[in-house]
């Protein structure tokens, strides 16, 4: 074995254990809501500790059902019809020609259905819409003491196009929802090139576009998906045209500052890709002085980011139970992230390093909240910034039910 190989396998142990540490605070705050924030939150004295979880018996049922059919299949103690059946299925390749008119048939309803909320007011639905109209105001240079404001002009990618849609649309929700279908597309396209598998693609925009995360937030400017879009994105273009890479991370962050914690997943994923030596020190150099830029212009705009600052620890293990309190509505996600994370942690034992990088981006992507609230009195965790963990998601489901040899990773 060589370095190489030898430093992706302690990686993806690495990976391993603490996606299960994530996923494993998750699944027990579901069983046990109290029993974490009962030692480190705000109302220990008021909580029964070993309070059962409305989810608790839907969660533990679906997860033995989940992982026992699932060692059933691995183990070839399947019925032969449903073994067969799921073997033909797990590597069948469809046509492009068939791939287009599914895509079609899934986002033309989709479309159709969601329209009539783009005429619903922003205003009544978001009161961030009030905080939305003042820094547009001011923007982009303008200074006020209001501190959310301040804070809305510093997403100035999240403002240009938001302005945009208002003023060529007069409607402040066309464009996100635009973004919105972009994402949708993206998932299929990125989880298509990583596991060169359309079907993949397929099955990852259906988890996605059934997620009530998604279909609560898609149409909503205030809790827009446009920083989701270019992280993604920025990720599918590491294989397609890696120099542009760093400009769509740019992007994101500049759209909403919390993507800059991603850069570690970004880091990880562009290590484990089978990308030259060379070509992935370019991507780390290109995103190196990316990053260099943002903290220029944050500097120089005297960002508002500099003064809400702290650090608390106890607040990591907190935040990290928020998780399911916070995309409760998500049921897909609650019954079988612990599964998922096992398959995927078996795929990458067994040599599938595409398998190790969207697993830590699922699981980074919600440590990466926690992080936030650990460092910042701020921002707290919201329902609409697990979006990016619900697309991952998606493509770790996609790529569970891929076993196509030929894998971008």
């Amino acid at each position: 074995m060589n370095q190489a190989s030898q430093s992706k396998s302690l990686l993806t142990h690495f990976i391993s254990i603490f996606s299960l540490f994530v996923v494993g605070i998750t699944t027990i705050s579901v069983i046990f809501p109290a029993l974490i924030i009962s030692n480190f939150g705000i109302h220990s004295s008021d909580l029964e500790i070993f309070e059962i979880g409305n989810n608790a018996s839907m969660i533990f049922v679906c997860n033995i059902i989940l992982i026992g059919f699932g060692i059933a299949y691995y183990k070839n103690k399947l019925p032969s019809k449903i073994q067969s059946l799921l073997f033909t299925l797990l590597h069948k390749q469809i046509s492009k020609k068939t791939t287009i008119i599914v895509l079609l048939v899934i986002l033309l309803p989709y479309v159709i259905l969601s329209t009539p909320e783009l005429f619903l007011d922003e205003a009544s639905q978001a009161p961030d819409y009030e905080i939305f109209l003042a820094a547009k105001e001011i923007f982009p240079f303008g200074k006020t003491t209001f501190t959310e404001a301040t804070e809305q002009n510093d997403r100035y990618v999240r403002m240009i196009l938001l302005i945009a849609s208002l003023e060529i649309f007069q409607n402040v929700k066309i464009i996100p929802f635009l973004g919105s279908i972009a994402l949708l597309l993206t998932t299929f396209f990125f989880t298509k090139e990583i596991t060169k598998n359309r079907l993949a693609g397929i099955i990852s925009v259906l988890v996605l576009i059934q997620s009530y995360t998604f279909l609560k937030f898609d149409t909503f400017a205030m809790y827009e998906n446009f920083w989701v879009l270019f992280y993604v994105f920025s990720l599918y273009l590491i294989f397609k045209k890696f120099p542009f890479s760093s400009m769509s991370y740019a992007l994101s962050i500049l759209t909403k500052a919390f993507t800059a914690i991603f850069l570690p997943l970004s880091i990880v994923f562009v290590f484990y890709s089978n990308l030259k030596s060379k070509t992935k020190l370019l991507i780390l150099v290109t995103y190196g002085v990316m990053f260099g830029i943002i903290v220029t212009i944050w500097t120089l705009d005297a960002s508002v980011y500099d003064n809400i600052l702290r650090f608390d620890l106890s607040q990591l293990l907190v935040a990290l139970t928020k998780t399911s309190y916070q995309i409760r509505f998500d049921l897909l996600f609650l019954v079988s992230i612990l599964p998922l994370t096992l398959g995927l942690i078996i795929k990458a034992r067994n040599n599938s390093h595409i398998a190790s990088s969207v697993l830590f981006l699922i699981t980074g992507s919600i440590f990466a909240g926690a992080i936030v609230e650990m460092l910042s009195y701020h921002f707290v965790i919201l329902p609409y910034r697990f979006v990016p963990t619900i697309v991952f998601f998606a493509v770790g489901v996609g790529i569970l039910f891929n076993h196509n040899k030929e894998e971008n990773q």
